[in-house]
Parts: C-alpha cells; sequence; structure tokens
C-alpha cells in the first residue's frame, strides 16, 4: 500500500486482476507500524469469533441467474451436510454442531467468520441438505430485504415435498399466510455457491426473532423465549413431557432465563391437565382468533 499522494494519510492497495479467478473468494487485512513500533489492525486484531479479514467475491459471469445469489465459502468441505457434536468441529456425521470459520458474500456485502451447519434431521443423508447459516457471537449482522439485521437464517434444499415436488412449496406457503393474514416468515428462492462452484437452488427463511415477531404486530417490549420444536417424541406438545426434558425436545432460543416452566404450562393447559380447567385456559391463554385463522391456513396448503 502506497500514500495516494505526497504527505497524505490516505493510503490504497491494489489487487492484480491475474492474481484470482472467477468464482474466487478474496480477503485481506490491513497492519499498519509506526516509526515506534506500535502496531494496528483492521479488523481489529481477531478474537475467535469476530470478523477477521475483508473480502470480496471475484464475479462468475459463467454463472447466471435472476435469483439471488448466496457465495459461502468453508475451508471445510463438508460443512454443509453435517458437522461434529461441538462448535467449531471437525464434519462429522450426526453432529449438529456449527462448523466455524466460514465466509459468506451476500447482497454486495461480505461477512466474515460465520459458521455453517446442516439443519434437521430429516436431511441428514440428502445430496443437498438443509442448512443454517449463523453469526454466533458477532449478533445480528446479516442484514435482510425487511429492512432489520438477524443473528441467522436457513437455506431449505427442494430434496422433499409432501406429494409432487413442485421446489416453489415454501416461499408460497409463507405467502399465502401472509396473504390470509396469519404470521409469517421471509422466504424466497435463491442461488446457492459453494467454494465457487455452483450448489443448488434453496429456499431462504428467516427465523422466528423479535423482529419478525412485530413485524407481524406483536408488541416485542417485553417478549419471552422462544420455543423451537426439535425432533422426538416429546416435541410435538405432549402434557407429559417431563421439566428435565425439555432441553433434549426443545429449543430455547436467546433465553433470558429458564422459562421452560411456560411451555409446560401451555402443553399441560392444552390437555386439561393444568392449573386451570382446559375451557378457561384456552380463552385466558390462547389468542384464539390467532390460532383459528392459522389453522384454516394450514389446512389450506395441505
Amino acid at each position: 500500500m502506497r500514500a495516494q499522494s505526497p504527505g497524505s494519510s490516505v493510503y490504497a492497495g491494489s489487487i492484480p486482476a491475474s492474481a484470482a479467478a472467477a468464482g474466487t473468494l478474496v480477503r485481506w487485512h490491513v497492519v499498519v507500524r509506526d516509526e515506534a513500533g506500535n502496531e494496528g489492525r483492521d479488523p481489529a486484531p481477531p478474537e475467535t469469533t469476530d470478523p477477521q479479514n475483508f473480502g470480496t467475491i471475484v464475479a462468475d459471469t459463467s454463472d447466471s441467474t435472476s435469483l439471488p445469489i448466496f457465495e459461502l465459502f468453508c475451508a471445510d468441505a463438508n460443512a454443509p451436510w453435517s458437522t461434529g457434536p461441538e462448535s467449531g468441529g471437525q464434519a462429522l456425521t450426526g453432529g449438529k454442531g456449527y462448523v466455524d470459520g466460514c465466509s459468506l458474500w451476500f447482497n454486495g456485502t461480505y461477512y466474515d467468520n460465520v459458521s455453517l451447519r446442516r439443519k434437521g434431521s430429516t436431511s441428514l443423508a440428502w445430496p443437498k441438505p438443509k442448512m443454517r447459516v449463523s453469526a454466533g457471537n458477532q449478533g445480528k449482522v446479516f442484514a435482510t430485504s425487511a429492512g432489520y439485521k438477524v443473528k441467522s437464517f436457513s437455506l431449505s434444499a427442494n430434496w422433499a415435498e409432501p406429494g409432487e415436488n413442485t421446489f416453489t412449496r415454501e416461499p408460497l406457503v409463507w405467502k399465502t399466510f401472509q396473504e390470509m393474514g396469519v404470521d409469517y416468515l421471509e422466504s424466497y428462492q435463491s442461488h446457492v455457491r459453494f467454494n465457487g462452484a455452483y450448489f443448488g437452488r434453496f429456499i431462504y427463511v428467516e427465523d422466528w426473532t423479535p423482529e419478525s415477531l412485530k413485524r407481524n404486530g406483536y408488541d416485542t417490549s417485553d417478549i419471552g423465549s422462544l420455543f423451537k420444536s426439535e425432533s422426538g417424541e416429546y416435541s410435538n406438545l405432549r402434557w407429559d413431557l417431563p421439566k428435565d426434558q425439555v432441553p433434549f425436545y426443545w429449543g430455547q432460543d436467546e433465553p433470558k432465563a429458564d422459562e421452560s416452566a411456560l411451555l409446560l404450562e401451555l402443553t399441560r393447559g392444552l390437555a386439561g391437565a393444568g392449573s386451570k380447567e382446559r375451557e378457561n385456559y384456552l380463552f385466558d391463554g390462547l389468542n384464539l382468533p390467532k390460532v383459528i385463522n392459522y389453522m384454516a391456513a394450514q389446512t389450506l396448503i395441505l
């Protein structure tokens, strides 16, 4: 790098076009030292989960599409399929921990040191699995078309659908929900490349977050935990779910505290085994108009 003009405090550098082929990820960081030996780095000296580089993609003009493009890069070529049991683990069959140190380029923005893992037990043997991309401890950095930023999102493969494969079911379902006035998530078709080559057509789906709930009209000023059903026999609102088994069947997103008692109150209340008679609980504990509308929408799309 050199000063743009004599005495200027603005420095610039260039990377020759011959240094990288089409589809290549180019990353860099800047280190400066003064005469006293003091050193600075941009991005700042990296912690384990912080961005460690700037980056860009050398466009591959031979891979044309009208869909939004997600460019994913991971040193571990098996990262999309399965991961080790712990975060940052080697890609091993059967685990659900993230593979760290990946990169993402999307919509003109580079995201460094993100994490990737296979999503869902059903996609374990799929040639193109469901995937989840997360910024981890970096927090909410991924920009969305809805105008807010999120910490993670999903890329769902079109490998299996109920009935005939249409490759459009998921975004159509969420659009139908939106048109019917029930809660919905942002979802659209996307073109995914992995390690510089075409990987497949995937469905982008945002997560349920305070931001997506607010967009759906909820007051999120004092929101509790969000629970996500995992796989297994107790993951379907069974009334006899033991409290100590909740973490194995239900994920608690962004927990402020252990609020499993609220989940158990719901499962028992629906079955008439709670502190109130079921008839009273259904009116006091649920927004019945929303539930009925949601059930109607589900019936339509099935």
